[in-house]
């Protein structure tokens, strides 16, 4: 997932700026790989409209997630609009910052004790539907999994663990 942290530095180990419109850097990371870019925010000294103008950025990114100190309304909408997830209250080092949020990927493994625990807990409604318990158990995970692991991976490991179940 395509996340941005502002920073007040170039790299995962700079401070969260705590200001979304007029913050030093973002950095936009790939929370698959860590990989990031380290982008100069042109915005910071605009008169006005740096927060809006940062959003329709992020937007222009591919972002679905900010992480960030404070966001204005003005700001807050332009994500919002966007479908742009909004962290505020985020402080700290960046890369702890992605950490404490949980935002980084899932392993596989990870993903399967989380699903045989779900399937464990919802023996009842597998009984009662079978194979269409598939969707409700479906968007269970996605829910917990919040992007860290891609829909299709989910839906795979989730058939074959139900199938296993069933029989």
């Amino acid at each position: 997932m395509k996340i941005a942290i502002t920073s007040t530095g170039k790299d995962l180990d700079a401070q969260v700026d705590p200001r979304f419109g007029r913050c030093q850097f973002f950095l936009i990371v790939d929370t698959d790989t860590m990989e990031y870019e380290a982008l100069e925010n042109e915005q910071a000294e605009a008169r006005g409209g740096a927060g809006i103008q940062a959003g329709q950025f992020m937007a222009e990114r591919g972002v679905k997630a900010v992480l960030t100190g404070n966001c204005g309304p003005n700001a807050f909408q332009a994500l919002s609009a966007a479908d742009i997830e909004i962290f505020t209250g985020v402080s700290g080092v960046t890369k702890e910052a992605i950490e404490r949020l949980g935002i980084t990927m899932i392993s596989e493994k990870k993903l399967e004790e989380m699903i045989d625990d779900l399937i464990k807990r919802n023996k009842r409604l597998i009984e009662e539907r079978g194979k269409g318990a598939f969707g409700p158990l479906m968007a269970i995970v996605m829910k917990k999994i919040r992007g860290r692991v891609k829909a299709e991976i989910i839906s795979k490991i989730l058939k074959k663990h139900l199938e296993e179940f069933i029989k």
